[in-house]
């Protein structure tokens, strides 16, 4: 018989955010130990793998979408009929239990109500000297009432169900006792999990749970208990359940979801399934996975509708569980932004719970969600009245302290501003926006609960700035200001953070044992990742073996990073601070500045821009301008279609830039705050979605008419546009804050300009006989570093072996490494050399400048790639993923780097990782992580023969001037492209050509004093 200890041990995993809550139970190793299994496990690829529903799941999933579920509607009796059934039932022998499966039935499928008055009436009709029957169904009742919030009425019920066991132990044989000790013991172990669990009481549930689950297993597998859930194992179903959403509520995502697969292992019984449906719908919304929690919150739906349709009805009366699921699908359509369809489920829930008024009361009305749906949909007043009633159910239910009792106030203060209470809204969110934002930096270490508290958090953020810049003085702006670094995206933000620590410290020793640290974690995640994609094995045996492995793995490289945090925190007591700075302020930033160099950041809301510019001295310039986040993606993505277009065969198919959709956004945004940035001759930009995404080279800081291109003059035209790059140099930030780590980093190269470089490589085995170019575009000097894939040539299927080949850009790394004093023999890898073999087994942290020139591949552009990747060449014989020609982002984060500059010469390397992401979080985000300084990246796929010319132009710029900086550097041979006439009878002075290339991190050129 497998034991509850047993099915904790195979999925008990504790995630990496609550780590150090549980390091007292660690078994003891020594620091070196804890080293050494960081170096063993050093280099396995951060890969996430694949997250899918399984096969099972899907199976349920399209079963639902043609069938019906068997929906229990529930007994319709007046009150008189039924006091005559618990008077008819109370005499004959076991009556009483036909009410019991009434009230269990209304359980499963959520009629609460129902559920109350069956089992009341159960526990009335069971005849008085029937003690272990009435324990029973007080059990039940208070499981039914916990779940119906009533906790002071579930006591009472499990009091009766303990006295009623007391008195009928001492009658029965001993022989029965024994059976009847595990039933009651169960019913009693899960009525008390039900219990603690609505009271909140998460940590007690789960053992409550997990008493009640090795009850259960007893009753229905050890021989000689003969007993009625003998055969009834969708109960184990259930327990389970509840196990997977006392991990829920505690954040432990992976547990939980391990948990609520197990439940399926028994059935999918139709008493349970959608309760599972529900849980796994909100683990997986807490896990990031909305399309995933939509589809399982959906399917609940379709099981409950196709039967009520079926059957005629025109509502399903108060059923709790299909309400849930219709909550789970309005949430995961908040995620998504579709916040007309999430309104609309939470009408029809309050239409569906009419029936069951007292429990829409209690578990809808005064619904934070519901209220952001009516906000996001316009519908202020009604937003405005829910979030009162949130305000006033969570300081009563959690105390006025609490930070959802701030969030609700705020969201409040968000209605009073649309409906022009100004000094009313700024007062309340004066008030409590310290607070608030104390609160959402400690509610960011839990996982559970982080993507619905982001989305509020931004629209609240949003709103205090719109009302600081209403009061427009010096010190309301610049606290916006402030405001707006909280809300970015911050992924790649702390990549460089993570580096920058590495590099303050001083001590190599540290810095090893630092770096470990981090290594550590990263494993950490990644075996997380590795147990929640194996919960989808249909094999149970093969499943639990395979979880088993990872979770022992798992425990020891939890282990090792609680040593190797406190002989940190005992060498380096600054250590936590470092890696928690909190808010920078705007003094902090100008004390990193130079004299010739300008911070602008803009920060797109819902409804309008935000912007600030100011330089090392001076005022801060600022404006506020009504151009939201979707009317400015609308035009940053009609102004990269010129920039993008698909299947370029010819000059003639590059389409024309539309300069006065340039011009306009440079009027809007850039304009206002001229006196901030005019002076300076470098721009360093941070900016949110979608401007992050546009390279603001490309602006045009003056009027220009409509351009047509000229066969015979091919983009001479665009020679004479006063380009922001003709007198401005761009450096582009993660966040503004990001420029105060980047200059603090020490550096510890030895030598000067100390280089690598890797390109033109092999992508095909040489005996496949597919060295040669194969670009169709060859003939009039455009070659695209892009795959077929990504131009949509031949979007079915694409591999490594078809990539073509980039023979220029054996001369563009040569001639970079001829410009830096490299020697080109030594420091230049090409053709086969070009592999990652040969990269990792290079000392990377004496290269003061990397360079890759080749294919940058985005996931999906060949068969199998998951994440953003650089294409070197495939190995002669492929040996492992470590070594298949492909250095992906994972394996970047493991190098080990001190680089002032790595230059990515190939497609689309600025690239977001994920829709919705930051702009530089994919490889970007990967090499800052590692240790790079700053990086040059493009922002689209690159014509070969102008990346060559820009990238060997800006390296020469430098060896001519070693005192100019990397984006002084940059903008000239950005200029040496405009104004100089390219190869094959064309200019590349259209922006497809030059402006791809953008510096992201420090774009100076000399280390910061």
């Amino acid at each position: 018989m497998k034991s509850i200890i047993y099915d904790a041990l195979i999925i008990s995993f504790i995630a990496p955010l609550v780590i150090l809550q549980f390091v007292g139970c660690q078994k003891s190793i020594s620091v070196k130990d804890a080293q050494d299994l960081a170096i063993k496990f050093h280099g396995e690829t951060h890969k996430r793998p694949p997250r899918r529903l399984g096969p099972k799941i899907e199976k349920i999933v399209e079963y639902y979408k043609k069938n019906k579920l068997s929906i229990y509607s529930p007994p319709k009796y007046s009150s008189l009929e039924l006091d005559k059934i618990v008077d008819f039932y109370r005499n004959s022998n076991s009556g009483y239990f036909y009410l019991q499966e009434d009230a269990r039935r209304c359980y499963f499928f959520g009629y609460m109500d129902k559920a109350i008055i069956f089992s009341k009436a159960s526990l009335k009709a069971v005849p008085e000297k029937w003690l272990n029957a009435k324990a029973e169904v007080a059990f039940d009742l208070a499981m039914i009432l916990a779940e119906a919030g009533d906790f002071i009425s579930a006591e009472r019920a499990l009091d009766q169900a303990r006295r009623n066991i007391y008195q009928a132990s001492r009658r029965r044989y001993k022989e029965y006792r024994k059976a009847y000790k595990l039933k009651t013991s169960y019913l009693s172990h899960f009525s008390l999990a039900s219990i603690k669990f609505s009271q909140g009481e998460m940590k007690e549930a789960e053992v409550f749970f997990y008493k009640a689950l090795n009850d259960l297993k007893q009753i229905i597998y050890q021989p000689g208990i003969n007993i009625r859930y003998s055969n009834q194992s969708y109960l184990l179903a259930h327990v389970k359940v509840g196990i997977a959403k006392s991990l829920l509520w505690q954040g432990k995502l992976i547990d939980a979801e391990a948990w609520a697969r197990m439940s399926l292992d028994h059935g999918g019984h139709y008493y349970i399934l959608p309760r599972i449906f529900v849980t796994l719908s909100r683990i997986f919304y807490e896990q990031g996975r909305f399309e995933d929690s939509q589809t399982l919150a959906k399917t609940v739906i379709n099981m409950f509708t196709i039967e009520r349709l079926s059957s005629g009805y025109s509502s399903t009366p108060g059923s709790l569980t299909l309400a849930l699921a219709r909550e789970a699908s309005a949430r995961a359509y908040l995620a998504m932004g579709d916040y007309g369809q999430a309104l609309e489920q939470y009408n029809i829930i309050k239409e569906e719970m009419a029936a069951d008024p007292e429990t829409y009361e209690r578990m809808f009305e005064g619904s934070i969600d519901q209220g952001m749906a009516l906000f996001f949909t316009g519908q202020m007043q009604e937003a405005q009245d829910q979030f009162l009633l949130a305000h006033e159910k969570t300081k009563l239910q959690y105390g006025k302290s609490d930070y959802s009792v701030s969030e609700a106030n705020a969201l409040y203060a968000l209605t009073l501003l649309d409906m022009g209470n100004d000094l009313e809204a700024l007062k309340i969110l004066d008030q409590f926006m310290m607070d608030f934002i104390s609160h959402h930096r400690k509610e960011l270490g839990a996982t559970i609960g982080y993507f619905t508290r982001k989305i509020r958090l931004e629209r609240i953020l949003e709103g205090y700035i719109e009302l600081l810049f209403k009061v427009g003085d010096n010190m309301s702006v610049g606290k916006a200001f402030e405001v707006a670094e909280v809300v970015r995206g911050h992924s790649v933000e702390k990549a460089l953070l993570r580096s920058a620590t590495r590099s303050v410290v001083g001590d190599p020793h540290l810095v090893t044992i630092i770096q470990q640290r981090q290594d550590l974690e990263m494993n950490i995640t990644a075996n997380q990742d590795r147990i929640a994609a194996s919960m989808g094995i249909e094999d149970i045996k093969h499943r639990d073996k395979v979880i088993k492995d990872l979770k022992s793995k798992g425990d020891e490289l939890i282990n090792a990073l609680h040593v190797l945090n406190k002989e940190i925190a005992s060498r380096y007591p600054q250590y936590n601070k470092l890696v928690s700075p909190g808010s920078v302020s705007l003094e902090d930033v100008r004390k990193m500045l130079k004299k010739d160099e300008a911070i602008l950041s803009i920060f797109t809301g819902q409804k309008a821009s935000y912007v600030w510019a100011f330089g090392k001295t001076g005022k801060m310039a600022f404006s506020r301008v009504t151009f939201g986040v979707e009317a400015l993606e609308q035009d940053i993505a009609k102004l990269r279609k010129s920039l993008t277009p698909r299947d370029i065969h010819d000059v003639e198919d590059i389409p024309v830039f539309d300069t006065q959709l340039s011009h306009k956004l440079y009027k809007t945004l850039l304009a206002p705050v001229r006196k901030g940035w005019e002076k300076a001759r470098i721009i360093m930009i941070a900016a949110n979605a979608p401007m992050d995404r546009l390279p603001l080279s490309l602006l045009i800081s003056k009027p220009v008419g409509s351009i047509q291109h000229k066969a015979e003059t091919w983009f001479s035209e665009y020679k004479t546009i006063p380009w922001l790059a003709r007198t401005h140099a761009v450096t582009q930030l993660p966040s503004v804050g990001s420029i105060v780590y980047l200059r603090n980093r020490k550096s510890y190269n030895k030598v000067a300009n100390t280089f690598v470089g890797f390109g033109d490589p092999c992508f095909a085995p040489v005996s496949s006989g597919k060295d040669e170019e194969t670009s169709t575009f060859a003939q009039r000097g455009l070659h695209l570093r892009a795959t077929p894939v990504a131009r949509e040539e031949n979007p079915s299927s694409f591999t490594h072996f078809m990539l073509p080949r980039l023979t220029e850009t054996a001369d563009e790394v040569r001639q970079i490494a001829i410009a830096v004093g490299a020697d080109p023999e030594k420091d230049v890898y090409l053709g086969l050399d070009a592999s990652e073999y040969r990269l990792k087994s290079i000392d990377l942290r004496e290269k003061k400048i990397l360079v890759f020139a080749t294919h940058g591949l985005m996931p999906g552009d060949i068969d199998g790639l998951d994440q953003p990747a650089l294409a070197l060449s495939y190995p002669s014989q492929l040996s492992n993923e470590n070594n298949d020609g492909l250095l992906t982002m994972g394996e970047i984060m493991w190098l080990k780097l001190n680089a002032d500059w790595v230059v990515l010469s190939a497609c689309n390397t600025a690239a977001a990782v994920g829709k919705g992401k930051e702009a530089l979080s994919g490889l970007g985000q990967a090499f800052f992580h590692a240790g790079a300084k700053s990086l040059l990246v493009t922002s689209w796929p690159v014509e070969t023969n102008s990346a060559k010319a820009l990238t060997t132009g800006l390296f020469k710029y430098i060896a001519q001037n070693p005192e100019i900086s990397r984006a002084e550097a940059l903008r000239l041979s950005r200029l040496s492209l405009i104004n100089d006439n390219g190869p094959g009878g064309f200019s590349y002075a259209h922006p497809i050509f030059w402006a791809p290339f953008i510096l992201a991190g420090d774009g100076g050129g000399y280390q910061h004093k």
